[in-house]
């Protein structure tokens, strides 16, 4: 399981890396991006049920799990970010459109990623990492990639089950869902 979940939260760091005071009166156009950002937590959203899982509970988990877990981005007031996860650094550009509802990114190696801004304030961020999906023809949910795909069911079976779900029966319940990043400056 130890394994299991450091594949698991890795993939989904790196790819949000390779895209890339608690004022609860700010709204997302007053807030800004600007600063460094912790991970807090991920969570999965679907039209029955949000669940996340704390980086304190991914790690206690699996310990093994912390440098893959545990990271930050700086978006810094030049338009440009740096980014570290346990060791693995991108850099790149980054937009955000003028009601702070998406941010895009560029990394250096050029690839361009979009996330919706679902909450900001002066001390917390929440992005969704892959754009909602709804089921095909066959009930299951699918995501542009592969890779978002398989991230998106292994990483709902980790944080159903730190909440002690059956997160295949979750899933099924479900018509449309998202995979989401918790941050705090």
């Amino acid at each position: 399981m130890k394994q299991f979940t450091k594949i698991i939260v890795t993939t989904f760091f790196i790819a949000f890396l390779a895209s890339c005071s608690k004022d609860k009166d700010a709204s997302p156009s007053s807030a800004s991006v600007v600063g460094k950002w912790t991970i807090s937590a991920f969570g999965i959203r679907t039209d029955v049920k949000a669940a996340e899982a704390t980086i304190a509970e991914i790690k206690k988990l699996d310990p093994d799990a912390a440098s893959d877990v545990e990271g930050s981005i700086e978006f810094k007031a030049d338009g440009t970010y740096s980014a570290d996860n346990g060791g693995t650094k991108e850099t790149g550009k980054y937009v955000v459109d003028a009601g702070n509802k998406n941010i895009t990114t560029t990394s250096a190696a050029a690839e361009v990623y979009s996330y919706e801004i679902l909450s900001l304030s002066n001390s917390a961020m929440e992005l969704v990492q892959f754009k909602t999906s709804k089921k095909d023809a066959d009930g299951d949910f699918e995501f542009p990639t592969f890779e978002e795909t398989l991230v998106f069911y292994l990483f709902a079976e980790v944080v159903y089950g730190i909440r002690g779900l059956n997160g295949e029966d979750e899933l099924e319940k479900a018509k449309s869902a998202q995979l989401t990043i918790k941050f705090v400056k």
